[in-house]
């Protein structure tokens, strides 16, 4: 097998002997030309996307994940990297959404499972965080968690709710993509 000195696929593969080196700028470089010569190649999308991941640029990560699940729709290892940028930033609701997403396409991931549960504790966490922080603050607030916690069904299943009233769930990233929907 030969590859052209230029194909995005040999520039991707010269970035992360760079990158394994140490050269961050030359891996970033040689990614750049990768993508240049083909902006839909997912290895140098990815390696980006890692890389950013990496040194918590979650946003720019989020980016890239999104260009790749684009492409590759059911590509799990994408999703589950992007739940983890979406956990970074704060965004839980848009977390939740993505590990469900992965749960359709893959019903037995574990790492999905464990996550989509911890993030659900963290949930609840925060339900009686707000409701006992009313209480001892004598903000005027609802006695029962029900009826201060708002929750609402998403079209794939999953819940949402904040402390005070409900928001407006998911995020531009999420929206470009088919098969994760905010509210």
């Amino acid at each position: 097998m030969q590859i052209e000195g230029d194909s995005a696929d040999f520039m991707t593969r010269l970035a992360l002997a760079e990158f394994t080196v140490g050269n961050t700028e030359e891996f970033k470089k040689n990614l750049g030309s990768a993508l240049e010569q083909d902006s839909r190649y997912t290895p140098a999308l990815k390696a980006r996307a890692d890389f950013n991941l990496s040194i918590s640029s979650h946003k720019k990560a989020a980016t890239d994940y999104v260009d790749i699940i684009k492409i590759e729709p059911e590509n799990v290892e994408a999703l589950l990297a992007l739940a983890v940028c979406f956990y970074e930033t704060g965004d839980k609701d848009a977390t939740t959404m993505t590990y469900e997403r992965v749960l359709t396409i893959d019903p037995d991931n574990t790492l999905a499972k464990d996550n989509l549960a911890t993030e659900k504790q963290h949930v609840v966490a925060r339900v009686a965080f707000c409701f006992f922080e009313g209480n001892l603050t004598n903000n005027p607030r609802p006695s029962a968690p029900h009826n201060f916690l708002h929750f609402r069904h998403r079209g794939h299943g999953g819940i949402s709710g904040g402390c005070h009233s409900q928001r407006s769930v998911g995020s531009t990233i999420i929206n470009r993509f088919s098969g994760i929907t905010s509210c």
